[in-house]
């Protein structure tokens, strides 16, 4: 069993499994030759280090997996072009601090006309532009609350460029953003750009604004989205999309849906139960309880659509 010692090159045995306990490396091992209870982790300068830690995260990407210590290192193992599957073997909290949005990160982005309202802002996982990635929640949840600052605006924990896909093979798998982190933009998933593609499939989300919708197309089919925390209950957003498509085949909306700008949304099923109105990013205050809001602002002139084919809708629709 190699316990120690720093390696270049790959791991590879015809003949054994299970003999790696320790050590650093130039390129991760695959978890077949990982020993039991042994899990990777990145050294932070583009080499890897095996260590006695419990596997949080494996992915499987070019008929491989690995096994990881972090859901960070494990986002960041996916190459960049490449497809993978990451799947979640343990609770997470905290897992890892946000990634500023710098200078040189604004302008590494496509040009989109909604991109830049990124600026200034961090984020926590990332799916780059040319990178598919199939998110399983395994049962499993994730809690984070971090050490943003109380007013950040814009830190998504999930900010897609590519094509992204999150599904729960076992059930009761979750992500919750605490109240600390609740800037008007903080979302847990922020789709961006033309080509980006989110698929929601299983899961419960738990924030004061679930999704961030920036371009792209957006699929919920059954997930479930709510706001746990009362103090903010009334501004809650489930939903809030500047432009792109959204289409709800199912799901469960505790908050209101808020489409601004040139969206487009199509609802086929769904259950939809809104809430109290509140100022919105500068509407007008609405009256009553809304499970839907179309709505055109000085702000946002452009105009979308929306479709409704089926979905129970517990409070009325309002279009501005």
């Amino acid at each position: 069993v190699e316990s120690g010692g720093t390696y270049k090159g790959e791991v590879a045995s015809e003949t054994c499994e299970g003999f790696v306990s320790g050590g650093s490396f130039t390129v991760p091992v695959e978890s077949k030759y990982l020993s039991e209870g042994a899990a990777l982790s990145a050294d932070g300068e583009g080499g890897y280090t095996v260590g006695t830690a419990a596997t949080v995260a494996t992915v499987t990407f070019g008929g491989r997996t690995y096994d990881y210590a972090s859901l960070a290192d494990a986002f960041n193992a996916v190459p960049a072009t490449g497809e993978a599957v990451i799947t979640l073997f343990g609770n997470i909290e905290n897992d890892v601090l946000p990634v500023q949005m710098d200078d040189e990160f604004m302008a590494s982005l496509p040009d989109d006309p909604y991109a830049q309202m990124l600026s200034g802002g961090a984020y926590y996982y990332l799916i780059g532009a040319e990178q598919t990635i199939t998110l399983d929640l395994n049962g499993h949840s994730i809690v984070y609350a971090g050490d943003q600052e109380k007013n950040a605006n814009m830190v998504p924990f999930f900010l897609n460029f590519g094509k992204f896909t999150v599904t729960d093979s076992l059930g009761e798998g979750s992500v919750t953003n605490t109240e600390i982190n609740t800037g008007d933009l903080s979302a847990i998933f922020c789709n961006v750009g033309s080509t980006a593609e989110l698929n929601v499939q299983a899961g419960t989300y738990d924030s004061f604004l679930n999704l961030l919708q920036l371009g792209g197309e957006t699929q919920v089919s059954g997930a479930t989205f709510r706001f746990g925390t009362e103090s903010r209950a009334a501004e809650a957003i489930d939903v809030l999309s500047f432009g792109g498509s959204l289409t709800v085949a199912d799901g469960s909306f505790q908050s209101v849906v808020l489409a601004l700008a040139g969206a487009d949304i199509e609802i086929n099923g769904g259950s939809f139960a809104g809430n109290a109105g509140a100022q919105y990013f500068g509407l007008t205050q609405l009256p009553g309880d809304y499970s839907m809001v179309v709505a055109v602002s000085e702000d946002f002139p452009e105009t979308g659509s929306l479709t409704i084919t089926d979905g129970e809708f517990l409070q009325a629709l309002s279009a501005e």
